[in-house]
Order: structure tokens, then sequence, then C-alpha cells
């Protein structure tokens, strides 16, 4: 059974990389640096190795805006993706 103060420590382990990832994100308005630190974080959490973040356009493209563990040449290009409806 868990007790209060062992409850607690894992709740503040949980929260503590959110609390810290917000102040980062929200102390910052640089657009390329926030999606690195919300790219990573997530990495760090998942465990995973590579990673992209895609931001649509209003044309519905989705240009690749940062990545980690893939070619630098990814980076700024442009792809769509067609789905049936």
């Amino acid at each position: 059974m868990k007790t209060p103060s062992s409850t607690h420590e894992k709740l503040s382990t949980d929260l503590l990389p959110l609390l810290e990832f917000s102040n980062i994100v929200n102390s910052s308005l640089d657009l390329p640096f926030v999606l690195n630190t919300l790219l990573l974080t997530i990495m760090g959490k998942l465990l995973i190795s590579k990673g992209i973040v895609l931001l649509r356009s209003a044309s519905a493209q989705f240009t690749v805006q940062c990545g980690k563990g893939i070619p630098p040449e990814f980076i700024g290009k442009e792809f769509s993706f067609h789905g049936e409806k």
C-alpha cells in the first residue's frame, strides 16, 4: 500500500519536469527554441532517438520546422498528406 509521502514523491517526480518545461516554454517567444524544447522533452519521455515537428501552412502543406536524429536537409522541406475522405 502506498503511503501519502510516497504518493506525494511520485506526484512531485512526475510533475516537476512538466513545471520546468512550462517555465522554459512560457519564458521565450523564440519559436525554434520552443519547438526544439518541446521535441526534446517528448523524445526524452518516450525514449526515442528520432523526431520531427511539422507545422501546417494555410495551403495545407506541412513544413519540417525542427528535427532530431534526421538528416539536416529535411529541415525546411514541405510535405503534403493526402488522405481519403
